[in-house]
Formats: C-alpha cells, structure tokens, sequence
C-alpha cells in the first residue's frame, strides 16, 4: 500500500506564490534566487525578471533517493553561489526564493545574502518545506526550517515583526488587500517585508 502525506502542498504553494506575485507592482526589478528551471518565470510577467542559481544539479544527483532524470538550468541569467550573488547592494524591489534552502548548505547565509539585495521598502517572498524526504541529492542539507527560524534570523537581521494582520500590512506594502490568508502563514516584518510559506510536509511513501 501507498500512503502520500501532504500531496496538496504543491498545489496549494503554486497557488499562494502566483496570488502572492499578483500584487508585485508592475514594471519592478525581482530577482528569482535558486530558480532551477525558471518555473515561476510564468508568474512574473508584468515584472523585470531576473534568474540565480549555481547550476550544479543535472538531474540525476548522486542517484539516490528523489530525483527528477533531467534538470535544465541552461536559460538562467545569474550563475553563482546564492550566497555571493554578484550584484551591488539594494539591485532588486523584490527577491523570490521558493523551495531552495534545504538544498543550500548555509541557509542562513543565503538569507543574509538575499537581505542585503533587496532595496528599502522591497520584499523577499520565501517557501521553504517544513519537512521533506530527501531529494536532488547530494544537494540536500536540511529537511526543512520552521517558522522560528525565520523569526529569530529576521530579527537579528532587523526586521521588525509586523504582527498578526496581515492584510493590511499586506494593503500598506502594495496597495490592495486579500494578498493571503492566515492558513498561508505569511509574516510580514516591517521595514522591509518578508512573506513566508512554509509547506506542512512534502512526502512521498
């Protein structure tokens, strides 16, 4: 017998970054850290889009556990470390990273990384799973990072937390309200806003 846990999760973080990149002004600079094969390139075609990753995985990985047979990274405009981005400080209005920091062997210099690239007033969108079977390996580090992790690094990366209502911070950042919802877990810190999606589970049995 087969059991899947968390087969939605996906299809659920599909829906929340397209519904979360709706609201990125038109015309603004966003850079798409760890972007493999530019998936989510759909969902920004009313901005300036540009592509990171360090173009290691091919596919097969090292052969074991979850691989895909075949990854293409050949378009990607950005070839480096997502840790040394080489781009000045303050280039991008918005970051998107989905699904990258378990396959990064320090997360949190990667965040730090992605801090010092967004502008003031800019976000970072984030998903990350919360706990995931390996896969791509060798380039898989972490099963996942919660939800203190992040608030304890964007902290001390100073961001204040912006609290509970999040459509209305959401409303202040970009102009229009019904952005998420509390089941997406977004937090929104001030300053700069930083919306997370944190996947329950990815598992495949």
């Amino acid at each position: 017998m087969k059991f899947i846990f968390g087969r939605d999760n996906e299809t659920n973080r599909l829906s929340w970054l397209e519904k979360t990149l709706k609201f990125v002004p038109e015309g603004f600079r966003l850079l798409d850290a760890g972007a493999g094969e530019l998936k989510n390139k759909v969902f920004c075609k009313h901005l300036i889009y540009v592509s990171q990753d360090i173009c290691q995985y091919e596919g097969t990985g090292d052969g074991v556990a979850l691989q895909t047979g075949q990854w293409d990274t050949t378009q990607i405009d950005l070839v480096s470390d997502i840790t040394a981005i080489p781009v000045p400080d303050e280039s991008f209005d918005a970051v998107l990273c989905t699904e990258v920091f378990e396959h990064v062997p320090d997360p949190l210099a990667a965040l730090q990384e992605l801090a010092r690239l967004v502008k003031p007033g800019g976000s970072i969108i984030l998903t990350a799973p919360f706990c995931s079977l390996t896969h791509f390996a060798p380039y898989h580090y972490a099963t996942g990072l919660s939800r203190y992790w992040y608030e304890r690094h964007l902290l001390e990366l100073g961001f204040s937390y912006g609290g509970s209502d999040t459509e209305w911070k959401l409303a202040g950042l970009f102009g229009a309200r019904g952005l998420a919802s509390p089941v997406d877990w977004p937090h929104i810190f001030q300053q700069r806003a930083w919306l997370v999606s944190i996947d329950s589970c990815i598992a495949v049995g």
